[in-house]
């Protein structure tokens, strides 16, 4: 069947379902109403173009409406006034401002859930909620400068000036400044700052009668001290008493006092053990008391003492060590040290000597000597040496097979048969000696402690009335030695 013309109803139809055009169609309206294909050259309309089924056209030009069904349309341009669609229009693309299209709102960005999350205004644009950028952010209470390590830092390239970072490793906000690089920004509320410090316990008393030196006062350093600005405890540790002959002979040595600043604490060292006593084994401490030595005599109810243990606190590295046993009849053990373990008292040729102290990192021996602190040696400022055991049976000098020496880190010399004990130094932490038997001989005080503070020299110091303490440059930093507090109570400030 071909083309029919029906001028009743003013249509042109085909019998398969399309028109096939080649040549231009002028009409004031196409009525379209097959489900084929319409293929024009070209069609001009001025009032209407409608359409259900397919248009295929080269060019297809309209001064009024185009309305679409469920149609696919097809043409290379098309220039048409207004187009109507009760379906779905599919482009490639949209040229133009886009400005007259309704139900899209140009203004904002919305979330997955449909929420605005950003709209523009005259001034800019206002975000609800957070933006995040790494672990940094912006938010409307907060903004967040995410963290880095100060090796994180120090990686950048070309770091611009006014870079705001905060710094995990120093607890800081720091700004980046053309001139002077990094600086904290102050007032952050947790600025911190790298110092030394040196907390040396008292030492322990050392016992009466043939009994053990004591023990060297606990030994804590740090040069790399990472610290907020604040106020901190303060306190330096006496030197426990010596052992007390009367009246039953059973003298033991009292322990040292511990020395404190802010958290850092170093325990006093263990008092030594008589040989009369009824508890034969040396005192624990910072560094431990040594043990007693063996007695025949009726006061005796036990054999022969270990030495006390060190390391009370715990700490690593250790704070002190233990001290030395007595194994025979009249020879007590040295005190433990800083540094090492105390000797045992094993005979009249084997005497207990203390144990050595340890040297300072942070205290130059020029310093310390000035100061009267520390007992310098080859160089270096030592503290903490144990005291040296007693013993009877000889007549030689301490260490010389005689009382035990006291050990390096002013620790006191034990007693031997004519030669007198001699306590610990003052504000080394050193052990008391042990003393001989004659008629009764009483052990001598443990030294006192002390401590050291090292701060870069941009940083002040204030200490409360009880303390007794002295100051000294040391290249960009300032020492502080405090050598006495009146009570446990003193303090110390540190501000920028």
């Amino acid at each position: 069947m071909g083309i029919q013309i029906n001028g009743q109803s003013d249509s042109i139809s085909a019998g398969d379902g399309s028109i096939n055009i080649t040549g231009e169609i002028t009409a004031n309206v196409i009525n379209q109403t097959v489900t084929g294909v319409t293929t024009f050259s070209d069609a001009t309309f001025t009032n209407g173009f409608n359409v259900t089924g397919v248009v295929t056209a080269a060019t297809l030009q309209g001064t009024s409406a185009v309305n679409v069904g469920v149609t696919t349309f097809h043409s290379t341009s098309a220039f048409v006034h207004d187009v109507k669609s009760t379906g779905v229009i599919t482009a490639t693309s949209f040229s133009g401002d886009g400005s007259s299209l309704s139900g899209i709102d140009a203004t904002t960005l919305k979330d997955a859930g449909g929420t605005i999350r950003v709209q523009a205004n005259t001034s800019g644009a206002v975000v609800s909620g957070m933006i995040t950028v790494g672990n940094s952010f912006i938010k409307d209470e907060a903004v967040g400068l995410g963290t880095t390590s100060t090796a994180g830092r120090d990686a950048g390239i070309s770091t611009a000036p006014g870079t705001i970072i905060y710094n995990e490793t120093l607890g800081s906000v720091q700004v980046y400044k053309r001139i002077t690089g990094w600086n904290a920004i102050d007032d952050t509320g947790d600025s911190f700052l790298t110092m030394g410090y040196l907390v040396v316990a008292g030492g322990g008393g050392g016992s009466d009668e043939l009994g053990g030196g004591g023990g060297g006062g606990g030994f804590r350093e740090d040069a790399n001290y990472v610290t907020p600005y604040g106020t901190f405890t303060v306190t330096v540790g006496a030197g426990g008493a010596g052992g007390v002959s009367s009246p039953n002979l059973e003298g033991a040595g009292s322990p040292g006092a511990n020395s404190v600043f802010g958290t850092i604490v170093a325990t006093g060292g263990g008092g030594g053990q008589s040989c009369y006593g009824g508890e034969p084994n040396g005192q624990p401490g910072g560094s431990g008391g040594g043990g007693s030595g063996q007695n025949d005599s009726a006061y005796s109810t036990y054999g022969s003492g270990a030495g006390g243990a060190g390391n009370a606190g715990g700490h690593t590295p250790v704070e002190g060590y233990p001290g030395g046993s007595g194994q025979n009849a009249y020879q007590g053990g040295g005190g433990g040290g800083a540094g090492g373990v105390g000797d045992d008292g094993v005979d009249n040729n084997d005497v207990g000597n203390g144990g050595i102290g340890r040297a300072s990192t942070i205290l130059p021996a020029p310093i310390a000597t000035s100061r009267s602190v520390g007992e310098v040696s080859s160089g270096a400022a030592y503290f903490g040496g144990g005291g040296g055991g007693g013993d009877r049976q000889t007549s030689n000098a301490p260490g010389s097979a005689g009382g035990g020496a006291g050990g390096l880190g002013g620790g006191g010399d034990g007693g031997g048969l004519n030669y007198t004990t001699s306590p610990g130094t003052a504000n080394t932490g050193g052990g008391g000696g042990s003393e001989y038997y004659s008629g009764g001989g009483n052990g001598h005080a443990g030294g006192s402690g002390v401590v050291v503070l090292k701060v870069p020299n941009t940083t002040t110091l204030t200490f409360s009335g009880g303390v007794t303490q002295t100051s000294n440059p040391d290249g960009n930093h300032t020492l502080y030695v405090v050598t006495a507090t009146s009570t446990s109570s003193e303090t110390v400030t540190i501000s920028k």
